[in-house]
């Protein structure tokens, strides 16, 4: 499996790759880095997983209008940044209307482990469980509700502080 990601914290993109899957990434530096989203998004073989950690609302949508384009019906973008309930519902629908899919994950440390929270539908669940799988095992991670649920564990009990390399 490969996976694209676009984002800053590179320790979660070497969390993948040392899953075993390949990482096309912009941001941070890794085996395959690349110069922007769109060059990511273009790297990536279908089905596409594109993963977005960027620090706020704003780059995260002007990133999904980059990599949009680049996808097809089936691919999934996984945002592991920050967001409201509302926001991951907006965006999953926006998707939708090409026929995509959104995935929103609130990803925090327990000791030397990582637990992920995530919110979507259950068939982007399924297209992404692979993923979610490798990265933190079977056992610490669940999928909460609908898109935003996700966002909405960032918001809620001891996970608060999120994922901090």
């Amino acid at each position: 499996m490969e996976v694209g990601y676009i984002g800053a914290r590179v320790e979660l993109a070497l969390r993948i790759e040392a899953a075993g899957m390949r990482v096309v990434a912009c941001g941070v530096e890794t085996a395959n880095s690349l110069p922007n989203a769109v060059a990511v998004a273009r790297a990536l073989s279908a089905p596409r997983i594109v993963c977005l950690d960027l620090g706020d609302g704003f780059a995260t949508e002007l990133a999904i209008q980059d990599v949009w384009p680049e996808c097809a019906p089936g691919d999934v973008v996984v945002d592991f940044g920050g967001g409201e309930q509302g926001d991951g519902r907006r965006r999953a629908d926006a998707l939708a209307s090409v026929r995509m899919h959104f995935v929103d994950a609130h990803a925090h440390r327990d000791g030397d482990g990582l637990l992920v929270r995530v919110g979507g539908h259950a068939d982007a669940i399924r297209a992404v469980a692979a993923l979610f799988d490798a990265l933190c095992g079977k056992m610490r991670w669940t999928h909460g509700g609908p898109p935003g649920s996700g966002y909405h564990a960032a918001m809620n009990g001891p996970s608060s502080a999120g994922f901090e390399p």
